[in-house]
């Protein structure tokens, strides 16, 4: 659900706002806005959801510790956390994929990881030459 399709501004939206204003106390709206935006997440990837509730769990362990141990230790363990998540969770399939079809590009080609100076260049095995590379003008 993409925030300009027209079930999230006709249905989804009202929705949450109707909800959010007819609770009564805060904690109460907090409730309404977690759910509707784990809703809101699921609709685009399910498969997350975990994901989210975890960080989000570890997140208020987090604010928790804050107020008993040093803060500005505890907010860098919190950020390095988060920020670890963020990469393990976006780039390690990406990571994964550029090496296995690098590793398997290599063994069809038996080619080292070499290069070479001047006109041409080896990426494995295949050679580009440099006027593929850049624009001619």
């Amino acid at each position: 659900m993409l925030f300009s399709s027209l079930p999230f501004l006709y249905l989804f939206l009202p929705l949450c706002v109707l909800f959010y204003f007819l609770m009564p106390s805060i904690r109460a709206k907090n409730a309404v806005l977690l759910v509707f935006s784990l809703v809101f997440y699921a609709w685009g990837e399910p498969v997350y959801v975990l994901l989210m509730l975890g960080v989000s769990a570890a997140n208020w362990a987090f604010g928790l510790l804050m107020e008993r141990l040093n803060k500005k230790a505890v907010l860098v363990c919190a950020i390095v956390f988060d920020l670890g998540c963020l990469a393990v969770f976006k780039y390690a399939g990406f990571l994964d994929q550029t090496y296995h079809d690098e590793d398997e590009q290599d063994k069809d080609n038996g080619a080292d990881h070499a290069f070479e100076c001047g006109g041409n260049q080896t990426i494995g095995s295949d050679k580009l030459h440099w006027s593929q590379i850049t624009k001619a003008e």
